[in-house]
């Protein structure tokens, strides 16, 4: 597929149906692009401006967007290492996943990976006080990618919330009062149902929450 406005081309694939609130059910297709990975509605994929074209258009336009590509790209995460099996209960039950890595001075290690979010979980099941602070890019990613809600010191939740068809970060916890430092902060405020919603759009304000807001430990 070839979107015609942004001169974009991607797979076409089918996705998982998704179950509404009402009890219908929501078609959903994905586009695969050389570096991300989109699913949207069928009905909203058929109204937008994607649409089939020929081999050899397709082809140029996939070798640009590989062409526009990063060389690399860096990433944080944890690596709990060592006699794990007799503290595994201590560590999370998802995200098993096992890395082995060499470190650039030479060092081998093998370990269990942690995300961001988990770091705090497993430092306070040993006993241990502080840790690497979230960034606003990986608090996002936490709650949008994983779906994990983000517990603040201050009572408030950053929870994924799915509105108008999109996946959207909600600050649950807040009152009236808290809107005009949330809208500075770069949050938008939408009256959903009578009743006033708030939503951190973008890696930026979920930093600047992060900054004024500590996560609980």
């Amino acid at each position: 597929m070839v979107n015609t406005r942004s001169k974009r081309a991607a797979v076409l694939l089918p996705a998982p149906s998704r179950m509404l609130d009402d009890g219908g059910v929501q078609e959903r297709v994905q586009l695969i692009r050389p570096a991300t990975r989109d699913r949207m509605a069928q009905a909203e994929f058929t109204a937008s401006n994607w649409g089939r074209t020929d081999e050899g258009h397709r082809r140029m336009l996939w070798n640009h967007g590989i062409g526009e590509l990063p060389s690399h790209r860096e990433s944080r995460f944890w690596l709990a290492s060592g006699l794990l099996l007799p503290v595994w209960d201590r560590l999370p039950a998802e995200n098993m996943r096992v890395r082995r890595l060499t470190s650039d001075d030479g060092i081998s290690l093998i370990g269990r990976v942690l995300d961001a979010e988990q770091v705090s979980a497993v430092r306070a099941g040993f006993g241990l006080d502080g840790g690497p602070a979230m960034t606003g890019a990986e608090a996002l990613a936490a709650v949008l990618e994983r779906g994990n809600a983000l517990a603040l010191a201050n009572g408030w939740r950053l929870a994924r919330r799915r509105l108008m068809g999109a996946e959207r970060v909600e600050v649950e916890g807040p009152g009236d009062t808290d809107l005009p430092a949330l809208r500075r902060m770069g949050c938008t405020v939408e009256i959903v149902s009578f009743r006033a919603r708030i939503f951190a759009p973008n890696a930026g304000a979920m930093e600047r929450i992060l900054d004024r807001w500590r996560l609980a430990a």
